[in-house]
Parts: structure tokens; C-alpha cells; sequence
């Protein structure tokens, strides 16, 4: 009896040992997620606040511990040469890192820094490097900033950049972003669709892009304003009623 009374003390206390180990060590990582959000913080508002230095010291240990946001971040530092020399191979490893972490934000900047080492080769390989780091951000959407990636492979393809200009291909590229309201793609695709090139002409279809584009840019993009309206009045004196109506209303659809 006595025997295994003791033997349910033992079990009762090995049972209190376990209880309080695991609070121990609960508290214990308590304390060390509240640290590492206190330093993530911090990391991030000296970025923020243009304490480049700092924030790259910061950042470092974030990044090693594979923060995606901080990557990013220490990316940005490495690829400008703010608060660190600037060092473009390791800004494209903690892009890349970033990105593969989940950080889609990274990739935009990622494609902009593959395509500045592909305009210092100008091999073959980083041009197609570059188009595929641009089409995997406008897949990831609008937080890659999706509108954008679109833009540029629309500009490549329109100027010949890596590969033989090809309205038709720029044109498919100024819709998707069009699409994802890039205003001033919508300017080029009303264009095109003025002087039919990469696309069949159609002056309704450019009237209504036009508009869009009008509607949607900056008070301060002064210039492709003024472009845009320009050619929108100039196309408008061109349509019968009918078609002013039509363009009218096509605009409408697609400014939603």
C-alpha cells in the first residue's frame, strides 16, 4: 500500500516537474519572440527613418535568421550603397533569399537589379533572366507590384531590349498592365490603338484607353497628361457621335 502510494507521489511530482519546465521554457520564448520583435522594430524604423547605418547592423542578424521583410530591406541597403558599400551580388542573394522566404515584395526590385546587370553585359542570358525575374513578379500581383513588371516587359519588347522589337509582344504586355491600372501603360495601349500597331486600329478603343489614362495619372505627370489628352482630343474630332458614346462607355468599363 505504502509502496504505491509513493509510487503515485513520484508520478504526481514528476507530473509538477514536467508542468513547470514547460512554463519555464514557455516564458523563456516568450521573452525571446518579444526580443526579436523589439529589434525587428527597431530595424525597421532606422530604415525608415534614413538611418541607413544602423539599420543595416540591424537588419543583419533579421536577415540571417530569414526574415523575409529584412532581407528585403538589407537588399535595398546593399544594391544602393546606403549605410554599407555597395555590393550588387550580395543585394541580388538577399533579393533572391527574400523572395524565396515568401517576401513578393522583393521581387520587382530583384527584376530591376537582374535587368541592370543584363544593360552592363548585354548577354543573351541575363536579358532572359531578367524577362523571366519581370514575368514571376507580375504573376505574383499586385503586392510584387504586378502593374509595374508588366510595364517593363511591355518596354523591353517596344524598344528592343534583349530581344527583337516586336509591337505585338509590347502591346500584350501594355494590356496586362493597363489592366492593373498602370496609368501610364494605359496611355501607350490607347496609342497603339491609335495608330494600330501591335493591335488593329481602333480609335473608339484608343479614345476609351486614353480617358482612362487621363483620369487616372498623377496632377504632377504633367507631360504624359498632356500627351494623353492631346491625342484624345485629337482622336475625338475623328469619331461620329455614335462612337464618342461608345467610347464613353468602354471607358467607363474599364476605368472599374
Amino acid at each position: 500500500m505504502k509502496s504505491s502510494r509513493r509510487r503515485v507521489v513520484a508520478v504526481i511530482a514528476a507530473l509538477v516537474a514536467l508542468v513547470v519546465a514547460v512554463l519555464v521554457l514557455q516564458r523563456v520564448e516568450q521573452r525571446r519572440a518579444a526580443a526579436w520583435l523589439d529589434a525587428r522594430l527597431a530595424a525597421y524604423e532606422a530604415f525608415d527613418a534614413g538611418a541607413y547605418a544602423h539599420a543595416a547592423a540591424a537588419l543583419a542578424p533579421l536577415s540571417q535568421g530569414g526574415d523575409g521583410p529584412a532581407m528585403r530591406r538589407l537588399a535595398r541597403l546593399y544594391a544602393d550603397g546606403l549605410g554599407v558599400t555597395r555590393d550588387r551580388e550580395r543585394a541580388r542573394a538577399l533579393y533572391t533569399r527574400a523572395a524565396e522566404a515568401g517576401e513578393v515584395a522583393a521581387l520587382l526590385p530583384l527584376a530591376r537589379l537582374i535587368e541592370a546587370e543584363a544593360r552592363r553585359s548585354g548577354a543573351a542570358e541575363d536579358w532572359r533572366e531578367a524577362r523571366d525575374a519581370y514575368e514571376r513578379a507580375f504573376a505574383a500581383g499586385a503586392a510584387a507590384g504586378a502593374a509595374e513588371a508588366a510595364t517593363r516587359l511591355a518596354e523591353l519588347h517596344a524598344a528592343g531590349d534583349g530581344v527583337p522589337a516586336s509591337d505585338v509582344d509590347a502591346a500584350h504586355w501594355y494590356r496586362r498592365a493597363a489592366g492593373a491600372r498602370d496609368p501610364a501603360a494605359q496611355l501607350r495601349l490607347g496609342l497603339l490603338y491609335a495608330e494600330g500597331r501591335g493591335v488593329p486600329e481602333d480609335p473608339v478603343r484608343a479614345h476609351a484607353w486614353l480617358n482612362v489614362a487621363v483620369a487616372r495619372l498623377p496632377a504632377g505627370e504633367i507631360a504624359l497628361r498632356e500627351t494623353a489628352l492631346a491625342h484624345r482630343e485629337a482622336i475625338e474630332r475623328r469619331l461620329d457621335a455614335a462612337e464618342r458614346a461608345e467610347a464613353r462607355r468602354l471607358a467607363h468599363d474599364l476605368f472599374e
